[in-house]
């Protein structure tokens, strides 16, 4: 993402799923720590820095899901929310197409 003070640029995809087909099981030591080389990269006028992937958690989505449904708790993700990252991520494609 570029933005007038900077950008910030990630590579790769969530880890999770990768590390779930290979055995891994949530709360093992590593699971949804990202590689060093899918971290982000922030730069600035002033620095470039490598920045650490926040450690995934599919689990505590379902988790969220499962009490939503069973006990009436708050979704983690409402419909609505979904929609606007939809959005957000086809406005990013038209800007990397019209080369913006």
């Amino acid at each position: 993402m570029h933005g007038e003070k900077g950008s910030i640029v990630k590579y790769g995809m969530d880890s999770q799923e990768e590390q779930l087909k290979n055995g891994m099981k949530p709360g093992d030591n590593g699971y949804g720590v990202d590689d060093e080389e899918n971290f982000a990269t922030l730069e600035t006028e002033e620095s470039l820095e490598r920045i650490p992937t926040e450690v995934g958690c599919y689990d505590n989505y379902y988790k969220g899901v499962r009490d939503s449904i069973l006990n009436g708790e708050k979704l983690p993700v409402t419909a609505k929310e979904g929609l606007d990252v939809i959005k957000l991520i086809q406005l990013a494609i038209e800007s990397s197409e019209k080369g913006r």
